[in-house]
């Protein structure tokens, strides 16, 4: 509407063959030129309560400029209808100089129409975020009535110190907010020279007193924006966020897809599900972080008293930028404490997969070689041929290769060992597959052949039975090994949840035990569990020992030996589970740590003020409600996967009440 107002206007000039109708439009004091952007004013009470302190979103000084254009063209005399009256002797005197009087009008006719195209297309411009006018239209409008009226120089001097006396608690916001001794001297020499307005009876006085508040105001509101300059190169500067960091050119390994390969590995799984909710929120406090920060300094800067809401929105960006700041700084390094455990967490169980594939080829190795030894012995006997010796040369090379082939997977699980990032362990577990896959693959050629051969009944002998009691012995001791290792990283872990315990109890009441005692009674529990298993599978392995040296079936001996094997391998399975609990710990102090940021970050979002934008107001509170119930399901819940997941909605949560807070500090 606005746009084809002016339109209009625009057109009747340029048709018309008079350039007083340029004067007459100018000084038009048409209530089109701001009514259609007009709307209630807005509060200057300051919006963050607590940590924060700001105000109501200001408005966009380029509109300001336009009604300036306005106001000066307002402000011209129309020219008097006697100024057109002249004799026929002047008539007929200008008639010798119509050539130049006809360039005169063309000039001032073109100067004219310059003026009313900038005006048009700055309209145009304009029009196009009619929210800019929203913030600033109502008071402009009334200061520049104010103006054409009939006033005082005096009135004109309360008028001006009164508004100053509006700005002057937003700018104390924003001297906190930028939190230097100088920001608070500037803000001690507004109200010194408004002090002075105050108790002044010199007009000429108390206007340069109105001066030197202003400059003073310019000066904080540039105090302010080099501070947003600087932390918007601070957040640059942030370490980025942690990624795995697996495949060619270091490209991050997706975290869904390292999820789903893990969703039966309960702890890990959880690990990477936090990790992943860790990296979404911190892609979106980027982004707005970002969008706050561009809007602000791309708009126009603080200029005299009628900038009523500048100073306060820029307390309110700056005391956001702030806390965004400091809620990406605490989620990147939580996030590589967590990436760190995640990757200690999947190499334990890359680890333990490997350690186990390695327990079983041992095992069929060491029965493999038993067999061909008996075989050889026996077949010898009966039928001692070129064909025989040829086939057990054949089966000993198969043997010597999948030896070589072990070493190779032991160098590569060593590597795996070493490895401190995703990318190293993921390359080395690759390779440490890869050899067993060839070692199992010569282990099952050896069967083959031996199969093959026509063997009488093989009986024990005191030999082979020997045999069979040294690959014994040689899997009891690795499960003795085993189960020793075990009890001293079960001990170990139960050394950290004391010392964890006592770090609680020596801690202030308030952050004592954020989380039930009964998550860390379960991981005791399971402590107290593994090392049972292990001491349990220790003397079933010394019985089949003893079993093995009075039996004299084979076929018996190779179940027991078998069963030994069997046990071994459900022994690797709890070392790992006993590694993964030390995890757990590390976990668990890291979502108590994470609770607490938290809690004082919604307290402090909370207590924004929306001044008018009672929905927006609204919306926070059902929001705090629902972090609040969130809160105390993850102080209550028994396991880490529930605490996670309450933690995790929590994080999002937090996450909707910035995201309301940058929406309505929008300029």
């Amino acid at each position: 509407m606005v746009v084809n107002a002016g339109l209009c206007r625009l057109l009747v000039v340029l048709l018309s063959p008079s350039t007083h109708l340029l004067q007459t439009f100018a000084a038009s004091a048409s209530p089109f030129a701001y009514n259609q952007w007009a709307t209630q004013e807005q509060s200057t009470t300051p919006r963050w309560n607590g940590p924060y302190d700001t105000a109501t979103p200001a408005y966009s000084d380029r509109g300001k400029d336009l009604g300036i254009l306005f106001e000066n063209a307002a402000g011209q005399e129309p020219p008097k209808s006697g100024q057109d009256d002249v004799s026929m002797e002047e008539r007929a005197s200008a008639s010798h100089q119509k050539p130049r009087m006809f360039l005169k009008q063309l000039k001032a006719r073109s100067v004219g129409i310059s003026l009313l195209l900038l005006l048009s297309f700055g309209a145009l411009a304009l029009a196009k975020s009619p929210k800019l006018f929203d913030r600033f239209s109502e008071h402009k409008k009334r200061a520049r009535e104010s103006r054409k009226s009939a006033i005082s120089r005096s009135e004109e001097i309360k008028g001006r110190q009164a508004r100053l006396e509006e700005i002057i608690p937003s700018a104390e916001s924003l001297a906190s907010a930028i939190g230097t001794q100088y920001a608070r001297m500037l803000v001690g020499e507004v109200r010194c020279n408004m002090q002075l307005v105050e108790s002044g009876t010199d007009d000429r006085k108390k206007e340069e007193a109105l001066s030197r508040a202003l400059v003073s105001l310019r000066q904080l509101d540039a105090d302010g924006i080099n501070v947003v300059n600087s932390l918007v190169k601070e957040y640059r500067r942030l370490p980025r966020f942690p990624v795995m960091g697996l495949g060619e050119h270091d490209r991050d390994l997706l975290l869904r897809q390292l999820e789903d390969e893990l969703e039966n590995d309960e702890p890990v799984c959880r690990l990477v599900q936090s990790l992943r909710s860790f990296h979404t929120k911190s892609e979106q406090l980027s982004r707005r972080f970002s969008k706050v920060s561009d809007d602000f300094l791309s708009g126009a800067p603080f200029e005299d008293e009628l900038d009523r809401y500048r100073l306060g929105i820029a307390a309110g960006v700056l005391e956001y930028l702030k806390a965004n700041y400091n809620s990406q700084s605490h989620i990147r390094s939580l996030a590589t404490m967590l990436r760190d455990a995640t990757v200690d967490g999947t190499k334990v169980l890359m680890i333990r997969d490997h350690r186990q594939s390695l327990k079983s080829f041992d095992g069929s190795l060491g029965l493999l070689t038993i067999s061909a030894t008996w075989i050889e012995e026996s077949t010898k006997q009966a039928d001692p041929s070129d064909e025989l010796e040829s086939t057990f040369a054949s089966i000993e090379r198969m043997r010597a290769e999948a030896e070589m082939l072990r070493e190779e997977f032991l160098a590569h699980l060593e590597e795996l060992q070493r490895s401190r990032s995703m990318k190293a362990a993921s390359q080395a577990a690759t390779q440490a597959e890869k050899a067993m896959e060839q070692a199992d693959t010569t282990l099952q050629r050896m069967w083959e052949a031996l199969k093959g051969l026509r063997t009488p009944m093989l009986l024990m002998s005191g030999n082979s039975r020997d045999q069979l009691c040294d690959e014994g012995k040689r899997i009891h001791d690795e499960v003795v090994a085993e189960s020793r290792a075990i009890k001293g990283l079960v001990s170990d872990v139960v050394k950290k949840v004391e010392k964890f315990l006592k770090e609680k109890r020596n801690s202030p009441k308030d952050s004592a035990h954020v989380l039930s005692r009964s998550i860390t009674t379960t991981m005791l529990l399971e402590k107290q569990e593994l090392e049972s298993q292990a001491s349990r599978t220790v003397d079933r392995s010394a019985e089949i020992l003893g079993s093995l040296q009075r039996i004299s079936d084979p076929t018996h001996a190779v179940t027991l030996l078998v069963q030994m094997k069997d046990h071994l391998v459900t022994l690797t399975k709890s070392a790992a589970a006993a590694r993964l609990l030390g995890l757990q710990l590390t976990f668990l102090r890291m979502l108590e740590k994470d609770i607490k940021f938290q809690e004082d970050e919604a307290a402090s979002k909370s207590a924004y003020c929306f001044g008018t934008d009672t929905a927006a107001q609204v919306e926070m509170q059902r929001l705090k409600r629902q972090f609040d119930d969130e809160c105390e399901n993850a102080k209550c819940a028994n396991t880490l996967a529930r605490v996670e997941d309450h933690v995790s909605a929590m994080r999002q949560l937090l996450s909707s009440m910035d995201a309301l807070i940058a929406d309505n500090l929008k300029i």
